[in-house]
């Protein structure tokens, strides 16, 4: 797209309760602008919504995704097309960048901020995304797949617990039809109740990071173990990959704040699942 194709923002992908949001709150810290609105996830709402919209597309959604890369040109020509206006747009860049980018009229090409955003479905959007930042910086975060789907089970328990005792607004009832791709106020996924459900979803998630390695090889990978039992020599390689100044001082005050315990908590809990499924993951 014109004047985005030297612009870098950092795009972080990786699987759900892998990490990306302790990885976000870092660069967060350490100065990268990653969204003026964001969820209780610290994913920008801006581009969560356009992910939602991608992935809407080809008939799928985070928790049942599917590849875009079989996608024909004619169609990624189509996503192209719609993207560009709305990347274009003065108010659509407001949404991420806040009022004042509203006010001073600038948009994702004109701002010279380091900006970036997380959102685990970035493993399945980038294929979009690389195309209109082709210097996007990437960062991919893995975990071990069973401290991924107990923490993915713990957080579904508490999502539907809000579920099943929120009101839904009658006057919203008549708009259930023309509801957004986001299911209205439904917090939950319907596809997700048993460990093996979430080791099969991770799967997919794992097998789209791995074919993302191979179209991209400058994505920079982390594992969340690495991640918080050698953090200092982590943060200090993924800023040499950024080409950014990491400050020693927050580097050790974010350092303090790591929880060990979360590694391979798996192996603390006796747990039912298909053993097959996890033979088949490449972690």
């Amino acid at each position: 797209m014109e004047n985005l194709e030297n612009k870098e923002p950092i795009i972080i992908t990786g699987m759900h309760r892998s990490g990306t949001s302790l990885l976000t709150n870092f660069l967060s810290d350490c100065g990268v602008f990653m969204g003026k609105s964001l969820d209780e996830n610290y994913e920008s709402v801006f581009f969560q919504r356009i992910n939602k919209w991608i992935l809407s597309c080809v008939g799928s959604s985070w928790d049942n995704p599917v590849t875009l890369k079989k996608l024909g040109n004619k169609d990624i020509e189509i996503i192209l097309n719609r993207l560009e206006k709305v990347i274009n747009s003065r108010f659509s860049n407001s949404l991420y960048f806040g009022k004042r980018s509203f006010l001073s009229n600038k948009s994702f090409n004109q701002n010279n901020l380091l900006w970036g955003w997380k959102d685990p479905v970035n493993t399945f959007s980038l294929v979009i995304w690389k195309k209109v930042f082709p210097a996007a910086k990437v960062v991919n975060i893995s975990r071990h797949p069973l401290d991924v789907s107990l923490s993915l089970i713990n957080r579904e328990k508490i999502l539907k617990k809000k579920d099943v005792n929120s009101v839904f607004p009658k006057f919203l009832s008549s708009l259930l039809p023309i509801l957004s791709v986001s299911k209205g106020d439904v917090l939950s996924s319907f596809n997700i109740s048993s460990i093996n459900d979430a080791l099969l979803l991770y799967k997919k998630y794992n097998e789209e990071m791995l074919s993302n390695n191979k179209i991209y090889p400058d994505v920079f990978n982390i594992k969340y173990e690495d991640m918080i039992s050698n953090p200092s020599v982590i943060f200090d390689s993924l800023f040499k990959f950024l080409n950014l100044n990491l400050n020693e001082q927050k580097k050790e005050q974010y350092i303090e704040k790591m929880d060990k315990s979360k590694i391979f908590a798996y192996k603390n809990k006796d747990l039912e699942f298909d053993k097959q499924i996890l033979e088949d993951i490449d972690y």
